[in-house]
């Protein structure tokens, strides 16, 4: 139901075309998804409002909530329909360094397999190799 029409199969066509002919809430709920994907993928925001008010009036109740929800952050949705900018990019690094956190903080297995041990120990051990190399340089090592 959410796919491009243009790439489904004859048998998948004849199959939602079917669905569609035995139950008006499913051909209702495909009429309108295909709407909203469309407002969605073309960046169509200004007919939000329209599909707003025909979901909300709809028969199919899971649309009509769907429908109540973004309409109590209507701005936002209608934000992200029109304008140019995402924030796709800020999600993204915050999701990769919520990632490195949760490894770091032992989820990545159990020693010498976890990764914050790994990161310890090699810290430790160059640190100490530091050290040698510095005092063997003739330098005083002050605390």
């Amino acid at each position: 139901m959410l796919g491009r029409p243009e790439r489904l199969s004859a048998a998948a066509q004849e199959y939602l075309a079917a669905l569609c002919a035995r139950n008006e809430a499913i051909a209702a709920a495909h009429v309108l998804t295909r709407e909203f994907t469309a407002i969605m993928r073309e960046r169509r925001g200004d007919q939000l409002d329209a599909w707003l008010r025909s979901a909300g009036e709809g028969a199919v109740a899971e649309l009509r909530r769907f429908a109540a929800g973004l309409a109590t952050d209507r701005a936002a949705v209608q934000a992200g329909l029109t304008l140019p900018w995402s924030n796709g990019q800020v999600e993204g690094q915050i999701h990769r360094r919520k990632l490195v956190k949760r490894t770091m903080y032992g989820r990545a297995g159990t020693p010498p397999h976890n990764l914050l041990y790994t990161c310890f120990t090699n810290s430790w051990q160059r640190t100490a190799r530091l050290m040698t190399r510095f005092s063997s340089s003739g330098h005083e090592l002050r605390p």
